[in-house]
């Protein structure tokens, strides 16, 4: 059964960047989610990912 995913780029203080992604997905199904670097300023960032029945996170440096 699907479930509705999103995946969002957040700053180490917690606003949001950007959507990365959001749809419906089956379970173990793969989604290759990109960032453009270019118009993020250096710092620490974080992908969270939610599901109906999950949440992840994975924290990202950025450096230029």
């Amino acid at each position: 059964v699907p479930q509705m995913i999103v995946a969002r780029l957040y700053d180490a203080v917690g606003r949001q960047v950007e959507t990365l992604f959001e749809g419906h997905l089956r379970p173990l199904s793969e989604v290759s989610l990109t960032i453009d670097g270019r118009k993020l300023a250096s710092g620490l960032y974080f992908v969270r990912v939610d599901s109906q029945t999950s949440r992840q996170s994975v924290k990202l440096l950025h450096v230029k």
